[in-house]
């Protein structure tokens, strides 16, 4: 099967781009080909750059221009589309109904519903604009940043009375059944939706569980990951080591303000980023805004690792309370504290929730699992697209081959 996959990655790389990379690598690996249309928020510089970004957010002529011309060159069989802002936009989705493409798309945040995608302003969670209120993002400039909130706003309108996602989208794919309810409630199609949770593509069936000697972090450093609480929790606890992995907008002031005990790695990835989780004890996910899943506790678990998250978002469907981690209030700096004191003072409790977390993980976020569901996904997709293109001759530019 030959898949094009649509994705703008972030300036700060993050989560969504490591399941993009891993996507890739589990088709190859089990003998589909890839295509990307790929741009970079890397690519944004000087005022030129901002203004590209504002208007290609809305809506990119060039962006559909060059999307059909790669379309004419190429039999595609399904597009995955994993993130189209603000390089790229949704622009392109009507041109896939144009060559008769079935379109999935992963829903790795909230930006269906809310502009800024986090359902969050001013570190609270806000529903102002669910529901087609998008105007609220430019009213009370949720960004901080008044041409960058209408540049939010406008994209979230545009796509939603041009029903850019809603009338081209042949299956949305949230990380979580948390997700899911949001997009349920706002009015998606309930059987427009599969979800699909993010894989784990190391799983350390060896290693003894939680027996390393740090608190570890692992994510963008945005406040809304709650870094902050992490840190001010290893105030709390300056005799105990704390590490984060990760880089973001918040770096610089935080190395300024972190106690000693706390280290920064950095950005790491690969084999450097198996063996932080390999040297941790305890992995912490401190959200404060609802995750829409949790890439970081799930990979923790997959290492044997007990997690300690926020009780915000779908980090409870991913971290059982008191079975594969510990659940907190998001923000509360003393609950956390004491957890994460309880943990490291129990190492037979510490082993056993994260034993249960690596079954857990194995059981449902393993790369296996992950690529049965995804291919269901897309032959189901292309077979009644097939069947579509008899019913409607006119819907199809060209015929595709099938190969599963």
């Amino acid at each position: 099967m030959k898949i094009l996959h649509v994705h703008n990655h972030y300036r700060t790389p993050g989560g969504e781009d490591r399941v993009f990379a891993a996507t890739l690598e589990l088709l190859v690996a089990n003998g589909h080909r890839n295509i990307t249309f790929e741009r970079s928020s890397a690519e944004i510089r000087g005022a030129g750059g901002r203004v590209r970004a504002f208007t290609h957010g809305i809506y990119s002529f060039a962006s559909k221009k060059e999307f059909r011309r790669l379309l004419v060159a190429n039999a595609i069989d399904v597009v995955h589309i994993h993130n189209v802002y603000p390089l790229i936009s949704p622009s392109i989705l009507p041109v896939c109904k144009e060559f008769g493409l079935p379109v999935v798309m992963r829903c790795p945040n909230y930006r269906l519903l809310c502009p800024t995608a986090l359902l969050l302003r001013k570190g609270a969670q806000c529903e102002k604009c669910v529901g087609g209120r998008e105007h609220w993002c430019l009213l009370t400039n949720c960004s901080g940043n008044i041409a960058q909130s209408l540049g939010l706003t406008l994209r979230n309108y545009v796509a939603r009375k041009l029903e850019l996602f809603i009338g081209h989208v042949d299956c949305f794919l949230p990380p979580s059944e948390y997700v899911k309810t949001r997009l349920v409630a706002a009015g998606f199609d309930g059987d427009k939706i599969r979800v699909l949770p993010n894989m784990v593509h190391a799983i350390d069936r060896e290693k003894t569980a939680g027996d390393g000697d740090y608190v570890a972090f692992v994510g963008s450093l945005h406040q809304h990951k709650g870094i902050d609480i992490f840190v001010r929790s290893a105030g709390e606890l300056s005799g105990v080591r704390f590490r984060i992995a990760g880089s973001g907008p918040e770096c610089a002031r935080l190395e300024k303000e972190a106690p000693a005990n706390v280290h920064f790695e950095g950005h790491l990835a690969g084999d450097k980023l198996e063996e932080f989780y390999r040297q941790a004890a305890v992995v912490v996910v401190p959200s404060l805004a609802p995750e829409t899943f949790g890439l970081a506790a799930a990979e923790a678990m997959g290492f044997g690792l007990p997690v300690i998250a926020s009780n915000i978002g779908a980090l409870p469907e991913v971290v059982r309370d008191k079975q594969t981690g510990l659940l907190f209030e998001p923000g509360n700096v003393g609950e956390l504290s004491q957890k994460i004191e309880l943990l490291l003072g129990s190492p037979t409790q510490r082993k056993q929730m994260g034993e249960n977390g690596r079954v857990h993980c194995f059981e449902n976020f393993s790369a296996e699992r992950h690529y049965h569901n995804l291919l269901d996904i897309y032959s189901r997709l292309v077979t009644n697209s097939n069947r579509n293109e008899h019913a409607h001759p006119d819907a199809r530019l060209r015929s595709l081959p099938i190969s599963i």
